[in-house]
Formats: C-alpha cells, structure tokens, sequence
C-alpha cells in the first residue's frame, strides 16, 4: 500500500451497492476480489446507524483503512488541480446499501452526517460541496447512486458543523398575516420573551421554514403546521382569534 504523500482535504462518499453484513465481509472482499492491501474505505456507516471498527494489516485498529495509507475507493483527479487522486487526498466513506435503486434509512444518514461533521473538524475541513464530494463527482461512476441524498446531506454536515442543530430560539410567533402583529406584540409583552416573529407567505399561507427551529410556536390564525410545541391562538377572524389570544393571556 501508498503511504500518503499528502494531507487530507476532501470527504469522499460511496456506497458499497450491496447489503454486507459486517465491516470484516467488505474488508475480505476488497482484499480477495480485488487484490487490495486491506479495504480500500476508511469508514463505513451500516444501516443501523453502526460505524464499526476493525483491526487492519498494519495491526492498528479503525474504522477502515489507516489514514496513513492511501485509500482505494476513488482514482478520480483530486478537484484542486494538485495531480493528487482521490484515494490520496480524500476520506473515503462508504454506505452499506444500494442507493441507486433504495434510499438511506434515517438513522444511517443521522449517524452519517453526524460523523462526517465530527472528521471535518478532526480533518481541519470547512464542509461544502467542495469539500465533501460524491465519488461520481470525480470519477466516471454511478456511486454512491441516484438516490443518495447529497444535497440534504451536506447541509445537514454544515448544520451539525457549525451548533445549528443545537440552537434553537425559545419563542415564536407565526401570524396569518401582517394585520395580526399587535396580537404579536400582546404576547411578547405577557410573557416577558424574546422570540422570533414569523409570517405566512401571502399565496400559499405555508410558514417558513425556518419557523421549524423554535421549540415552543404560538399560531396566530391559521391551522395546525405540525409543529411539535405548536399552540394554537385562531378563530375565524380576526376578532375571534383576538378573544382567544386573550383568553390564553388570562389563563396563564
């Protein structure tokens, strides 16, 4: 095997297109089938949210192949014009199933993204679409297949990477429309809060997106959006949800 004769810059991410039952199956066939030195990923996600280690040729004890060595999942150009490949500059991380004709269970593409963000830090890497890669992104494949998730993928990484996922605002407020601020306004004062104030969108009366990331949402008329500590404050006009909003106020 390659020592590495360069740092590693990039996240490089397949899918091994088959249901193998252990890191020790994918590791016997790289080595058997296809005449490697050891598996050719560093890490590999199973579909129960597992990243299982093993101990390698060289006796240390991993995820996958040493980061000493050079992997043996990309030979695509490095997308930096350095002449390195991607088995030299890149962590291979691989996904025990076939995404080109499945899709990824939630908890493997949790525990996946969770990780990937863990080595970006480890890795010194800023994660992006530039720096975590698919590996048909380099090289003329079909992997890591249609169906993986990348563009929810990176984001997700990006999120976990940066706390995202750990801030949440205490308080919002999701109005029908503009008219309803002074309601708005009422329950801020009530409560004694910060929080965020949120509209929704004119044609569709759908909430933002982002409306998501408070744990407690007060709806000002309007119906249910699904949210998980939503409370709901409407009635059919504006009138009727201005009596239940201050019934609510009384109540507290």
């Amino acid at each position: 095997m390659e020592t590495r004769p360069c740092s590693i810059k990039y996240i490089d991410l397949h899918h091994t297109a088959g249901n193998e039952a252990s890191l020790g199956v994918i590791r016997n066939e790289h080595m058997k089938n296809n005449g490697w030195g050891d598996i050719g990923y560093n890490a590999v996600v199973f579909p129960d949210g597992t990243i299982p280690k093993i101990t390698n040729s060289d006796g240390s004890c991993a995820t996958g192949r040493s980061l000493k060595w050079s992997g043996a999942h990309n030979p695509g150009k490095a997308p930096d014009g350095s002449g390195y490949t991607m088995n030299q500059k890149a962590y291979g991380l691989s996904h025990v199933g076939n995404f080109e004709t499945g899709t990824m269970p939630d908890v493997q593409f949790a525990a996946s993204t969770k990780f990937c963000a863990e080595l970006c830090k480890e890795l010194n890497i800023v994660p992006s679409t530039s720096t975590i890669r698919r590996h048909s992104d380099d090289y003329a494949t079909a992997c890591p297949g249609k169906n993986f998730p990348y563009e929810k993928y990176v984001k997700k990484v990006i999120e976990i990477y940066n706390g995202e996922d750990k801030k949440k605002v205490e308080y919002g407020i999701l109005l029908y429309s503009g008219d309803d601020f002074p309601i708005a306004l009422r329950l801020c004062r009530k409560y004694k809060m910060e929080c965020a104030i949120f509209i929704r969108d004119e044609d569709t009366h759908k909430a933002p997106e982002i409306s998501e990331k408070v744990k407690t949402l007060f709806i000002v008329g309007g119906t249910s959006i699904g949210h998980s500590g939503e409370v709901l404050l409407g009635g059919d006009n504006w009138f009727e949800t201005a009596e239940k909003v201050g019934k609510h106020l009384k109540a507290i």
